[in-house]
C-alpha cells in the first residue's frame, strides 16, 4: 500500500505543470526506480504499461530491455526471452540488438537449452568481435557447449578464444 501511495505521488508530482513530463517518461521512471529497488512485480506492472500503450514512446525499446530483465530476474526466463525477442526484431539500434541477444543467450542457458544458448553466445562474439562482451561471449558459448555435453565444440570455442587474443 506505501509503495501504491509513493508511486502515484511519484507520477502525480513528475506530471504536475512545473515538472511536465509525458505520462509514459513518468511510468518509465516509476518503473526503473521500482526495478532499482528489485521490487519486480512493481516494476513489471509500469513497464508492460508502457509496451502495451505506448509503442511510439521513445522509453518503448528500453522497457522491452527492463521488462526481459525484469523477469529474468523474477526467474522467469521463457518470459524474459519473449521481450527480449521483441527487442531484437524492433530495435535498430546496435547497443539494444546486442542487449537483446545476449539476454536470449543467457535465458536459454538458464533454462537448460545449451545448444540454443551456445548459438547466441557464439553468434554474438562473431557479429560483435570488437564489442566489450564478445570474450564472455565466448566464454559463456563454451560452458553451454561444455554442459550440452559437446565438449569438442567447446574445446573448439576456447581455442579459438585464445587464438583471437
Amino acid at each position: 500500500m506505501k509503495n501504491r501511495l509513493l508511486s502515484l505521488l511519484l507520477i502525480f508530482f513528475l506530471s504536475s505543470p512545473m515538472y511536465p513530463m509525458p505520462l509514459d517518461q513518468a511510468t518509465f521512471r516509476v518503473g526503473k526506480n521500482f526495478y532499482d529497488r528489485k521490487l519486480y512485480t512493481e516494476a513489471e506492472k509500469r513497464f508492460l504499461d508502457i509496451v502495451k500503450k505506448y509503442p511510439d514512446s521513445p522509453m518503448f525499446y528500453q522497457s522491452l530491455f527492463l521488462l526481459g530483465n525484469t523477469y529474468a530476474q523474477m526467474g522467469n526466463f521463457k518470459s524474459a526471452l519473449q521481450y527480449y525477442k521483441l527487442l531484437l526484431t524492433k530495435s535498430k539500434s546496435v547497443k539494444e540488438k546486442q542487449s537483446a541477444l545476449l539476454g536470449i543467450a543467457k535465458s536459454w542457458l538458464q533454462l537448460g537449452v545449451h545448444d540454443k544458448a551456445g548459438d547466441f553466445y557464439s553468434f554474438f562474439a562473431s557479429e560483435y568481435p570488437e564489442s566489450q562482451h564478445a570474450a564472455g561471449a565466448l566464454y559463456y558459448a563454451g560452458i553451454a557447449r561444455e554442459r550440452g555435453d559437446d565438449t569438442n565444440a567447446a574445446i573448439a570455442i576456447i581455442k579459438h578464444h585464445c587464438i583471437s587474443m
